[in-house]
This record gives C-alpha cells, sequence and structure tokens, in this order.
C-alpha cells in the first residue's frame, strides 16, 4: 500500500489498521509532518520516506510507487479506510490475468451526522505495479491516464468493494489549510497551460471553496465553452456548476446547465435532482414535481457518476414533501414525508417538516401524538429531540414528558440536555419547583448552565410567594455580564418595585423577553419589557433635540396610561419579531397600533408579518405607511418592492389560468420572477440552502 501523509495523526492509525490484512507492506511519504504521524505508521510497519514538498501530488506518490516491491499497489488517503474487506475476496481480485486495475466506490459523508448527505464516487485504487503506471497532474492527481497510455486495451473493473472517506466532514475540511494550498497550485499549473480545461475546472472549485463564488461562476463559464463532453470530469462538472448557480440565486441558467447535462448524461439523478430544485426556486412547481418523480424512477445514479447518496430515494421524497406542503396538499407532503423517513430516519431536519404538516392536517395535540406513536419509531437521540421539539411547538407537554421519560428508563441516559427539555415542559404546566429541580441539577460546567440558571430565576418569580433569584443570578457574574445586570436589575423590581437605575443592554434584554415568551410567562415578559422604557424615552428624547428631522415621527394620539401600554407593546412586539417570533409579534405590535401608536417601524413590521402571510395588499398599505413617516429607509422601499412583485407575480398567474399557451405572458412572468431573485441577491436574502447538494473536488 502507498500513501503521501502531512499531519495525519487523526485518521492514519484508522486508515492502516483497516489495510493491514490485505497489504504485504506499507510504504508512506511524508511530506513535513509535525505530529505524530511519523510514529504512528512506523507503529504498523510502514517505511517512512521524507519528501520536500514542492506542490506536486503526483511527484510524492511517483516517490511512493517507486518504492513499492508487489505485484499490484493499493492507494489510500490517510482519511479514508477500507470497509470490512473480506481478504480472500480481496485477493481473488489479484488471480485474474485480464485485468489491469480495480476501481473502489468511495463513500464521503459531508458532515457528522450519518444521517446528512454524503458523496459517492469511483477511483482507480488498486492496480498493477508497472513501470509506465504513475500519476499525472500536481493537483487532483490521476493513475488512469498513464494506465491507458501504456496500454490502450487495459481491462480497468469495479471492485465492488468501499472506501470510506473522512475527508468532507466539516471538522476535517476546518482543520486544514486545503483551499489555499490548492489555489496557490492550481493558479501556477494555469499559468504553464491556460487553455487546459480541466485544470481549469478545478481552479473552479477551488475558488468556490475559498468563497469565492463569483469567481468561480467565473472560471466555469470558460469551461462550458470549450468542454469535451467525453472527458472523465465533464458529467462531475455540470453537476457542480448548476450547484454553484443555485447557490448564486441562478435558477434559470442552473435550469439551462442541468438539462445540457442530461442531454449528454441523461441517466445522472443528480442532475435532474437539481434541475427540480431549479423549476422549484422559479416556482415551476408542476416541472418540478416531475423532475424529482424521475429522480426516484430513476434510483440512485450509476456507480460511473459523482452523486449525492439519496438523491433517487429519500432525498427526491423530501423535497416532493416540501413541495406538496407549498402548495398546500398536506395529506401528500405527510406521505412523501413518512417514506422519506422509512428510508433514511436520521436525516436532519425531517422530522422537523413532518410535524409541521402534522399540525396544519391534526389540529388536536393528542392526535399529533398519536400518529408519531403508530408511525415513527425512535432509534437515536437526534430523532428524540425532534419529536420532542414537535410535541412541544403542539402545545403536547405532557408527551414531551413522557417521550422524555421513556427514553431515559430504555437507555439509562440523562443528559443535561433531557434534564433542559423536561424543565422546559413543566414550566410550561406550571410545575415551578419540579422544573426548578430539573435546572439545579444542571452543573457549572455544563454547557447548559446558563439557560438552567435563567430557568431557575423564572421559576422562583412565578411561584407564590416570589422568592430571591439573587443567589443564582450571581453566579452569571464573569460568565454572562450583560444577563447579570439585567437579571439583577429585574429581581429588585419583580421583589421589592425598584426601578432601574443604569442603561441595561437591550439586545440581551429582548433575548430575555423571548426566552419567558416560550416558557409562556406573558406577566415576566412585560415586566421585563417595561425595562426599556427609560432608555427608549431616553432616545426619542435625544433625537428629537438633535435633529428636526427626527428619523421616526411619534404620533401619540394615546390617552392616560394607554401611552405606556402602547409602548410596552411595541417593545414586546419588536423584541419577538426581532427573533422571527412573527405570529406572536404581531398580536403585540397590532395592541401597540390600536392603542394609537404611531412609528414608521411599528408599520414595517407589521407590513413584513403579512406579507410573510401572503395578505399583500394589506402588507402594501402598511409599507407606504412605514415610508411615509420614514422616507429615509431603503429597506423599507425593498419590502414594498417585494410585495409588489409578488402581487404582480399573482395577477400573471391568474391571467395563465385563462391563456395558458400565451407565450407572452409567459415571458413577463419569467422576468418578474428573475426581478424578485435579483432583489433577494441584493438584499443578502439567502437561498433557500434546503438539501443542496455538496460540492465534489476531488479528480473528475
Amino acid at each position: 500500500m502507498c500513501m503521501i501523509v502531512k499531519n495525519e495523526e487523526a485518521y492514519l492509525e484508522k486508515c492502516l489498521s483497516s489495510a493491514r490484512n490485505v497489504v504485504d507492506e506499507i510504504i508512506v511519504v511524508d511530506t513535513g509532518s509535525t505530529d505524530r504521524t511519523i510514529d504512528i505508521a512506523r507503529q504498523y510497519g510502514a517505511k517512512v520516506i521524507t519528501f520536500e514538498w514542492g506542490q506536486d501530488f503526483s511527484a510524492a506518490r511517483n516517490l511512493s510507487l517507486e518504492q513499492a516491491t508487489g505485484d499490484w499497489i493499493l492507494y489510500l488517503d490517510a482519511d479514508e479506510e477500507l470497509v470490512e474487506v473480506d481478504k480472500e475476496a480481496f485477493l481473488q481480485l489479484l488471480k485474474d490475468p485480464k485485468v489491469e486495475g480495480y476501481y473502489f466506490r468511495i463513500i464521503s459523508p459531508t458532515a457528522g451526522e450519518t444521517g446528512d448527505q454524503g458523496l459517492r464516487h469511483l477511483s482507480l485504487r488498486l492496480f498493477r505495479n508497472r513501470p509506465g503506471y504513475r500519476f499525472q497532474g500536481a493537483l487532483h492527481e490521476q493513475i488512469v491516464p498513464s494506465i491507458l497510455a501504456t496500454n490502450p486495451s487495459a481491462q480497468l473493473w469495479d471492485s465492488g468493494l468501499y472506501i470510506y472517506h473522512h475527508g468532507y466532514k466539516q471538522e476535517v475540511v476546518g482543520s486544514r489549510n486545503k483551499v489555499s494550498r490548492n489555489l496557490d497550485i492550481l493558479q501556477k499549473q494555469m499559468e504553464k497551460a491556460p487553455q487546459d480545461s480541466y485544470l481549469r475546472y478545478n481552479l473552479g472549485v477551488a475558488l468556490y471553496e475559498a468563497g469565492d463564488l463569483a469567481g468561480a461562476l467565473r472560471e466555469w463559464e470558460n469551461v462550458e465553452q470549450k468542454i469535451d463532453i467525453r472527458a472523465g470530469y465533464a458529467p462531475t462538472f455540470f453537476r457542480n456548476y448548476a450547484i454553484a448557480l443555485l447557490k448564486d440565486n441562478q435558477p434559470l441558467r442552473a435550469l439551462e446547465v442541468a438539462e445540457r447535462g442530461l442531454s449528454y448524461f441523461p441517466d445522472y439523478t443528480d442532475l435532474h435532482y437539481l434541475r427540480g430544485q431549479a423549476l422549484e426556486q422559479l416556482e415551476r412547481y408542476t416541472q418540478s414535481q416531475d423532475a424529482f418523480l424521475r429522480c426516484l424512477e430513476l434510483g440512485e445514479a450509476p456507480a460511473r457518476y459523482v452523486t449525492s447518496i439519496g438523491v433517487g430515494s429519500y432525498l427526491a421524497l423530501y423535497k416532493l414533501g416540501e413541495l406538496m406542503e407549498k402548495c398546500g396538499y398536506y395529506e401528500l407532503a405527510i406521505n412523501y414525508y413518512q417514506k422519506a423517513f422509512h428510508l433514511q430516519p436520521e436525516l436532519p431536519g425531517l422530522l422537523s417538516s413532518l410535524g409541521r404538516v402534522l399540525k396544519r392536517v391534526l389540529h388536536e395535540p393528542l392526535q399529533v401524538r398519536a400518529y408519531i406513536q403508530d408511525h415513527i419509531k425512535i432509534t437515536s437521540f437526534p430523532q428524540l429531540l425532534q419529536v420532542v421539539d414537535l410535541l412541544y411547538s403542539s402545545g403536547d407537554y405532557y408527551g414531551c414528558l413522557l417521550y422524555l421519560n421513556e427514553y431515559l428508563l430504555r437507555t439509562g441516559t440523562k443528559t443535561d440536555e433531557i434534564r433542559l427539555l423536561k424543565a422546559k415542559a413543566l414550566m410550561q404546566l406550571n410545575r415551578w419547583e419540579e422544573a426548578k429541580y430539573q435546572c439545579v441539577e444542571i452543573g457549572p460546567e455544563s454547557p447548559y448552565y446558563l439557560d438552567a440558571l435563567l430557568y431557575i430565576c423564572i421559576c422562583n418569580w412565578s411561584t407564590r410567594p416570589r422568592k430571591n433569584s439573587l443567589p443564582w443570578i450571581t453566579k452569571l457574574r464573569g460568565r454572562d455580564d450583560k444577563l447579570y445586570s439585567i437579571l439583577e436589575v429585574l429581581n429588585r423590581k419583580i421583589m421589592w418595585g425598584e426601578e432601574p437605575a443604569d442603561e441595561l443592554d437591550v439586545v440581551t434584554l429582548e433575548g430575555l423577553i423571548v426566552k419567558l415568551v416560550q416558557v409562556n410567562n406573558w406577566d415576566l415578559a412585560r415586566m421585563a419589557a417595561t425595562l426599556i422604557l427609560p432608555q427608549t424615552r431616553a432616545e426619542t428624547s435625544f433625537k428629537e433635540a438633535s435633529t428636526e428631522a427626527s428619523s421616526a415621527p411619534k404620533e401619540t394620539s394615546t390617552e392616560g396610561g394607554t401611552e405606556q401600554e402602547a409602548e410596552l407593546c411595541y417593545l414586546l412586539g419588536r423584541a419577538l419579531f426581532n427573533h422571527k417570533f412573527y405570529l406572536e409579534a404581531a398580536d403585540e405590535l397590532l395592541r401597540a397600533l390600536e392603542a394609537g401608536l404611531s412609528r414608521d417601524d411599528l408599520f414595517y413590521m407589521l407590513g413584513f408579518i403579512c406579507a410573510q402571510r401572503q395578505a399583500l395588499w394589506e402588507a402594501e398599505q402598511l409599507l407606504h405607511q412605514a415610508i411615509r413617516l420614514n422616507p429615509e429607509k431603503k429597506e423599507y422601499y425593498e419590502e414594498l418592492v417585494e410585495v409588489l412583485l409578488k402581487q404582480t407575480c399573482q395577477t400573471l398567474k391568474e391571467t395563465l389560468a385563462h391563456f395558458p399557451d400565451s407565450p407572452e405572458v409567459k415571458d413577463i412572468l419569467t422576468r418578474v420572477k428573475d426581478c424578485q431573485l435579483q432583489l433577494r441577491a441584493r438584499r443578502g436574502v439567502p437561498v433557500e440552502e434546503s438539501h443542496h447538494q455538496p460540492m465534489y473536488d476531488r479528480q473528475g
């Protein structure tokens, strides 16, 4: 076995252990390790050769080949391991005289969770040890070209064996200076061969990984014009190019690229999946549905393609569920989500999506719980967390406790996260002492300690008679001084009616208000909001004194105590809005409006919420009022334009229903949607990342 390494102590032992029973010798070329890599290699009997790194992977690999004495060579990277290889079956591969090399199937999880997306591709890893067989390319080095150049009739077969590759996991990628190294190598190679499309393609991948999306797209636009579709990297190029275009909010262009790729590679499931995503972004839902159904018909992509695991099964089902949910076909959405769950129960977010639709169809919390009990078998802690979150959000707090207690009985595992979840459910049931007991069990070394201290204070203040929380609040000093100051002031106000003398951090205070609302303690939330009132009034006075053109004119037609109540509702609503609790925010903001408060951001927030709820006419009127009060705020105009574009889309869709074959209406609708995408990109609205396929950055 031949390897090149540098600072690979994290995974090297797994790699060597996985292959030790099927290889006679291990050759390790080290390019400058400063950790335990060399010691680990020698523990496994490896012959270690030091090599001065010259930014050429092929040179290092070829040095390892020159040292090999066996008839066959297996090569692995240090962050890879052979998967359950039977020695006899492996040795049998070496006995066929017709075969010059074997492909292995590389599985690359892209995150730590087993249920997350991953990549699968073929790579030639086992070949005969012949002098003419040498690696080519300074980066993304390849062995196949030299084998075929030496022996054009060489037979290269699929071994059916698997290699597990850890290198795409976030913790591994983040621990290396891989991106800048690759960019440096590729840019130097491009200077030598500016017409090499394969190098330019890989430069695009490196730029993408460096966060330079515009640079990657620029390189790939050049590659697309010159690509030889017979090249081994061609299918992967179309896949990666479409992924990047979707990320750049260019679904129409992504659709063109995916469809061009499909004209050459019609059985490439990933391109059908990307086509479906592009059509979904363009709101062409029927065509998008057809694309994802086609993924299911094809199944997982053939082994010769780089593919995201699941595009032919559970990922396509998940997308179909999302489409049905968007279109209001909730029963169908549940069906698709459930099928996806049975195929891949660990897929992040799946249970949350299923739960969201269940709450629309099953209006009683007990019905939601009954469905879960009948259809969902919890096999892991992440699944438990999603189920508990679903039950909590549907108001079934007894159900939360039931599932948490059943898990504790079954596993005997009691973590601080479980303690905190139990405390939250108990607080919703007004079982304050039991909730407090759960929080007291959480120690200062726990990542949940600050939340536990906060909940202890809430429990103390919610019991009757109320209890002084100062002994617990003091434990926050030095850990979170802003929260300490706020809770200390709030404790004095609750216990003795004292008003704050010092200025408090508004952002932290708003976060506290949201926490109080989350545990359904509106009385404490309102009391916390009163702590903002003096600061708000001081800020208002300063602005009015310092400029005639106040950024937010305050029209106060309120009478007596209703003025303070209106301001209080506004502050509560603003805190909830800033944390995306839009429905709860709307209730408070409407109360403020009804009480006579008139502020530009009050109208803006209500307009934004109406737009989110598709109440577009109401949103338009509210945003006009926000602009009238404060014509200097750019974001108000942007939101208004967004609303007007949505209204235009609705009108055009209604027109298409009457004139479905009108090319003029279709063209206008496409242009309007393109304007929407451009506006969202300009505003920095992130592209919906739901199940985007991971980029592939290895040799094509």
